[in-house]
């Protein structure tokens, strides 16, 4: 009778791909840059543009008041990338500005279920219940005597735009079945 060793099913392939492997890979390496390019203008001809990242990007902010003064509609994410989590972290305060500059309000929304849609580092969609909870419009700041809004009023309005997503974010996962775990009430910091 043989000895049963772990293993003895298990093939391990080594050593460099086969040609054939090369060739499939390319295939699909070069039809994925494809698909991108492709959605890419796709993206483009519904209107989108480049936002550089991580800095105040001028052009970016000027071409959304030029849309929004236009009587256009605009689609900002003022989280600045798509995060995970059930927490709504701080936004930038891009939309919050363009408001101030146009007199726009801002109509505030939550996505539910788009995590697990696509989830970081995803290719491909996965077919599941995606909800958009559309909440109340919040008014653009007033402006002072000058015709100016003060800073203090866009970081303002920019926190009030980060609750009122926590909350429709909240509906939106819960309607989308996915309710987000509770989470404890914050704490004030005093001080000193």
């Amino acid at each position: 009778m043989a000895e049963d060793r772990w293993g003895d099913d298990v093939e391990i392939w080594t050593g460099a791909p086969s040609r054939l492997t090369r060739v499939a890979y390319g295939l699909v390496r070069g039809l994925i840059v494809l698909v991108a390019r492709l959605l890419g203008r796709f993206v483009t001809m519904l209107g989108a543009f480049p936002v550089h990242r991580g800095s105040a990007d001028r052009d970016a902010l000027n071409a959304c008041e030029e849309i929004v003064s236009g009587g256009s509609p605009l689609v900002m994410f003022p989280e600045g990338t798509r995060r995970s989590g059930p927490v709504v972290e701080d936004l930038f305060d891009g939309t919050a500005f363009v408001a101030a500059r146009t007199g726009a309000p801002i109509v505030p929304m939550g996505i539910g279920g788009s995590e697990a849609m696509m989830p970081k580092g995803a290719k491909l969609l996965r077919p599941t219940k995606l909800v958009l909870v559309v909440g109340d419009p919040i008014p653009a700041p007033e402006r002072t005597e000058k015709g100016r809004v003060p800073r203090s009023a866009v970081g303002e309005l920019t926190r009030r735009l980060q609750t009122e997503i926590q909350a429709l974010f909240d509906d939106a996962q819960v309607r989308a079945g996915r309710p987000n775990p509770p989470r404890p009430p914050a704490q004030d910091v005093e001080e000193a």
